[in-house]
């Protein structure tokens, strides 16, 4: 089942209603914006416009160097 649900065969996925996100940055970046709580004091996403900008650039960091920098050295050994 998860094959066909991720033809990457990679984890994590997440099935939530009729979405199937298959990536962790899009996951987290998915449930920060569904399940935003309207109190100030519980944000899971920053409101400022420059502070998502600084976190979006950590995530897309990760994806872009360190994950395939990491995977290049676990593949490698």
């Amino acid at each position: 089942m998860h094959s066909q649900l991720n033809p990457n065969h990679t984890v994590p996925t997440l099935v939530h209603d009729n979405l199937v996100i298959t990536d962790s940055h899009i996951i987290l970046t998915h449930l920060c914006e569904k399940f935003e709580k309207d109190s100030k004091d519980e944000k899971l996403w920053p409101l400022n416009y420059e502070e998502r900008i600084r976190v979006w650039n950590m995530l897309f960091f990760e994806c872009s160097v360190l994950f395939r920098r990491d995977s290049e050295f676990l593949v490698s050994n």
